[in-house]
């Protein structure tokens, strides 16, 4: 049996549909391997896909050993599908038959777009990989939609990406990236407390088929050294700043001071605003006063999109400028979709001062790239009373000639993810 060209899917354990059923003993590792000696008995052409059928016990449903104990499955070559029958209670099993009616599990699910998100610090060849569709991420599993679109992407025989981040008992975080390039086993990359591990994986659905799990198969798992940290080839850390509770990152990224509100004052970086031979005027709406339409005023820092992300609607903020010359511009993303709705904020600013401030912690911000553009990437930063949940942005140095200013595009949100806002930046049409 070889995972790297074997896709096997395996339906729910028998007593999954509730706790306190009888115990069952047809284990998916242990019954693929047997009906694969099978197959190969009846056929030479080598098997490309496997499915384990057995019956799911529901609470105060009759639930036999013979139910539990049994089941069949089903493989494809290129041009048939056999399927044999198997009850781990005997020592035999019989011939497995052609079977021209099997049904391979359905798939509905459209391809998402082509994505490569930022990662934490993690081994060479998964900072390396190749970009595929990106289902999205998911929180303990939640929600749905990235693991059914992955899922799909899987039984649709489709290259696909999704990532998840969970915690285990002891509050270990656990952040895992599962990828699948379209034929066999899928790759489940996990990080726990930052140690990384890879390993090829079957596929375990839930009852009902809504979700799955995917399981390592055994021998295959390798342990992955950190490689060179090219997250942080642009970030630099400094003495943290902060209280005895809470370290904020110091440093640079790309040579820009990234530090909280208090550390920028005292280092004189504060002032982020542009060198401008006038007073700006307003176009738009400010949180103290408002002015002419922004809509109505083109500038040559104007935001336009090569498209905008499903169930979004684009709307101007708020303009600074002399004239077609800007300041600062502004526009609003919003959501009304299964996501939750929220909100994104995109911002393109001057500015004569190599700064941003951000209050994040070391490892919520990492160097990335944005069209090949330098850019910095904070994934779920903050918190406190303002934001009890984080916020995210990617921060891009469009123009760093500080001739005599800079040109930064940020994209922010808390209520959207980092993966979402680096889809929108990817779609941000540059100066």
């Amino acid at each position: 049996m070889d995972p790297e060209t074997l896709l096997a899917v395996c339906d729910p354990e028998p007593t999954q549909g509730f706790n306190g059923g009888p115990e069952s003993h047809f284990y998916c590792e242990d019954v693929f391997p047997i009906a694969l000696a099978a197959f190969a008995e009846v056929t030479r052409d080598p098997i490309m896909r496997i499915h384990a059928r057995r019956a799911v016990c529901y609470e105060g449903q009759p639930c036999p050993p013979a139910l539990v104990e049994s089941g069949s499955v089903t493989g494809w070559t290129a041009t048939a599908a056999y399927t044999v029958a198997i009850d781990v209670r005997e020592s035999s099993i019989p011939v497995p038959a052609l079977d021209s009616a099997a049904v391979w599990p359905s798939a509905n699910s459209a391809t998402p777009e082509v994505f490569r998100p930022t990662l934490p610090p993690a081994p060479d060849e998964l900072f390396d990989r190749a970009p595929y569709p990106f289902c999205g991420q998911t929180e303990l599993q939640w929600p749905v939609e990235p693991r059914t679109c992955f899922l799909d992407a899987v039984l649709d025989g489709r290259p696909a990406e999704t990532i998840d981040r969970s915690y285990g008992i002891e509050g270990d975080e656990v952040f895992q990236v599962i990828r699948f390039d379209g034929r066999g086993a899928p790759l489940l990359y996990a990080a726990v407390n930052g140690h990384w591990s890879v390993e090829r994986a079957f596929v375990l659905l839930n009852p009902g088929g809504l979700d799955w799990s995917v399981n390592g198969w055994y021998g295959t798992r390798r342990e992955l050294p950190l490689g060179t940290d090219k997250s942080g080839i642009g970030c630099v850390a400094g003495e943290p700043s902060g209280n005895s509770t809470t370290h904020y990152f110091n440093g640079t990224c790309y040579g820009w001071r990234i530090a909280d509100h208090d550390t920028l004052v005292d280092a004189g970086l504060h002032d982020m605003g542009a060198q401008l031979d006038c007073d700006p005027r307003l176009y738009g709406d400010s949180i103290e006063t408002s002015g002419p339409p922004a809509d109505t005023h083109p500038t040559d820092l104007d935001i336009e999109f090569d498209a905008l992300p499903d169930g979004a609607k684009a709307q101007d903020l708020a303009k600074w400028a002399c004239g077609r010359k800007a300041a600062s511009v502004s526009k609003l993303l919003t959501f009304a979709d299964s996501y939750g709705g929220g909100m994104i904020t995109v911002e393109r600013y001057r500015t004569a001062t190599a700064s941003l401030e951000a209050p994040v912690i070391d490892d919520s911000l990492a160097a990335c790239e944005v069209r090949g553009r330098p850019a910095i990437c904070f994934d779920r930063a903050g918190g406190g009373p303002e934001y009890p949940y984080g916020w995210s942005m990617v921060a891009i140095v469009e123009d760093g000639t500080f001739d005599p200013n800079a040109v930064m595009l940020r994209i922010w949100s808390d209520e959207r993810g980092l993966a979402e806002l680096m889809k929108v930046a990817e779609n941000v049409i540059p100066l």
